[in-house]
């Protein structure tokens, strides 16, 4: 199982009703906080539970699985995602965007952003007036769409001038895209680590986060109390969080993965 979507911790317990023995991908990642981000929290602790062997992607994620009788921990050095950068990097793919950096790049999707009417109002707010500073580019997530034309904000999205809405797109497509961003605003944990290792400025819509990827680097978490977009971009404080890309290519988080798997299956 991987991550701490529905479906993986449906998966664990189908997996358990199979006697099957459980492996999660990316474990032992926690926010401190059970119901943020929820549901996201609750599914990992709920998975946790039932990992036989964890795949850790830092120090801290390997000591909370280790709490669990039972399980078998392996430290992957960093998240497999760092492998998909590295490997659309080195394609060329993800500097498809070079030149002036001047757009940002807006990726909303979590529950706990979209379902509330005044939340997700906030940031269509924070969106239009970010659009202008420069061009923004908003990807409709498909829950996210509808709940943006349930509560008649797409209109307000679309009339705006410095707003393009774009559809999901294929992987390496929106990594080229993220990687020739001026700043991306998301809630994504993923995103978030995929942006600390290209070092491009993120405002992350969240409180609190599992990760500690970019953190008080150059990654800021927008509902822990940071300023207006606008302000905190034409204030130049945006644009100082941008940092080297890291791509150590040392760390072999798939690698590892892989080996620790075929070991267990043997």
């Amino acid at each position: 199982m991987h991550g701490d979507t529905l479906s993986t911790y449906l998966g664990a317990v189908a997996g358990r009703l199979a006697h099957s023995r459980i492996v999660h991908l990316e474990s032992g990642l926690s926010s401190g906080r059970i119901t943020d981000p929820f549901p996201e929290e609750l599914l990992r602790r709920l998975t946790f539970r039932l990992t036989n062997f964890a795949l850790c992607p830092n120090d801290d994620a390997c000591d909370r699985m280790r709490t669990f009788d039972n399980c078998e921990v392996v430290h992957t050095g960093e998240n497999t995602l760092l492998d998909c950068v590295r490997g659309a990097i080195g394609s060329g793919t993800a500097l498809g965007h070079g030149g002036k950096t001047e757009y940002f790049v807006v990726s909303i999707h979590r529950f706990w952003n979209i379902y509330k009417r005044s939340t997700l109002q906030r940031i269509v707010d924070e969106v239009i007036g970010l659009s202008s500073t420069g061009p923004v580019h908003f990807i409709l997530h498909p829950p996210t769409e509808l709940r943006l034309k349930k509560y008649g904000f797409l209109e307000r999205l679309k009339a705006a001038p410095g707003v393009t809405l774009r559809p999901r797109m294929p992987y390496t497509e929106f990594l080229a895209l993220i990687a020739g961003a001026r700043g991306v605003i998301s809630d994504g944990g993923s995103n978030q680590e995929e942006l600390s290792y290209l070092g491009v400025p993120t405002v992350l819509f969240r409180h609190h986060s599992e990760r500690p990827d970019g953190i008080g680097e150059n990654v800021v978490l927008y509902w822990a109390g940071m300023s207006p977009l606008t302000e905190f971009v034409r204030s130049g404080r945006l644009d100082a969080l941008r940092k080297p890309t890291k791509i150590d290519a040392e760390v072999q988080p798939s690698q590892i993965s892989v080996d620790a798997i075929a070991r267990w299956a043997v």
